[in-house]
């Protein structure tokens, strides 16, 4: 085990080749595997191996590994949940990702990132509603966190809440910091009232957007 892991962590990182790398990367999963063998519960392993499947590309045993690895930890670290649910996004299941979303969370209740995650999978599966939710159990813990506002104003305007989603889009103003995303919001806005047909606000809003932007070009 400690042989392949100074070639995963202090080899392989410096070397540039692509042929290389796999040949120092398989004779680490060789070594991790040995270490296995002779202790089946041996969790740094199979997180070992996941990392070394993951840095070959080889989603379908890097997703393997993962989940032996927590199967073998009684308390599976943030990082390894959200490397193992970031793999589920990138192979299409995304049930699969929000499920190891909520393991996480059950774990880390009170992290906002975990929450922010989940919530931007059921949004990208047009579950609105439950990305609202979601959202707000973010604002219960940081009632300030323009992103977990702007995520619910898009939500509302998906479900063409229009007036929420305008709502929601200006609490986030209150909070954001950043001009780029103020004059993002700020076309947001104007595109929920052209969804509404108000053009006179719509112009307002875009006007705002611009002025915004130009300040920040100019910095």
């Amino acid at each position: 085990y400690s042989l392949g892991q100074y070639v995963l962590t202090e080899q392989y990182p410096l070397v540039k080749d692509k042929a290389k790398q796999n040949e120092l990367l398989d004779s680490a999963i060789k070594e991790f595997i040995q270490a296995i063998s002779i202790n089946p519960t041996y969790f740094e392993a199979y997180n070992n191996l996941a990392l070394s499947y993951q840095d070959k590309g080889d989603i379908k045993n890097s997703i393997k590994y993962y989940e032996l690895t927590c199967k073998n930890t009684p308390m599976p670290s943030l990082n390894l949940l959200g490397n193992l649910s970031n793999l589920y996004i990138s192979v299409g299941d995304t049930d699969k990702a929000i499920s190891i979303i909520d393991t996480a969370l059950y774990h880390y209740p009170n992290n906002a990132s975990l929450l922010n995650n989940k919530g931007a999978f059921l949004f990208n599966k047009q579950k609105y509603n439950d990305a609202i939710n979601c959202y707000k159990e973010i604002l219960i813990r940081e009632a300030n966190n323009s992103g977990a506002l702007k995520s619910i104003g898009n939500c509302y305007y998906r479900l063409k809440d229009y007036e929420n989603a305008i709502l929601y889009y200006n609490k986030s103003l209150d909070f954001e910091k950043n001009n780029n995303a103020v004059s993002k919001t700020y076309q947001d806005i104007g595109n929920t009232y052209l969804s509404m047909n108000n053009q006179t606000q719509a112009a307002i809003y875009f006007r705002k957007a611009k002025e915004v932007s130009t300040v920040s070009s100019n910095k």
